[in-house]
């Protein structure tokens, strides 16, 4: 990327974006997230979930830095949660953020990132603090 790390340049972009936090109204954000990966020894399954009613969920991923994933998640009722599986090993990193809608606007979460088989499940995920889209 012309002199810039790929890191570098994804801390820029991340900070540009909490910048615009102070735009977003404040009740804007009065929902409780949270996100992590479960693993059975094949499949990972991604997840995330909110205590508000979301209309849907679109997970950004990628597995050890590779080639971003931008899927729609599936409602899991039983699970009470929005998820997406895929082919995984124990010790991958997963790196995620998700976009979701509450029926009137999408916003996005913080990034974040999660070891497979490594106990990453329920960690916390941020409130989505960016601009409405």
């Amino acid at each position: 990327m012309n002199g810039i790390t790929w890191h570098a340049a994804r801390w820029l972009f991340g900070l540009a974006l909490a910048c615009l936090s102070f735009f977003v109204p404040p009740g804007a954000q009065a929902q409780s997230l949270s996100s992590g990966v479960d693993f059975d020894g094949s499949q990972a399954t991604l997840w995330f979930r909110s205590g508000g009613n979301l209309a849907w969920v679109d997970a950004h991923y990628s597995v050890n830095n590779g080639a971003q994933q931008n899927v729609r998640m599936s409602f899991n009722s039983a699970q009470s949660r929005f998820e997406v599986r895929f082919p995984a090993q124990a010790g991958q990193t997963v790196n995620h953020w998700f976009t979701y809608n509450n029926g009137t606007a999408s916003y996005d979460s913080a990034p974040g990132n999660s070891q497979i088989g490594g106990g990453g499940g329920g960690a916390p995920c941020w409130p989505g603090r960016w601009w409405p889209r």
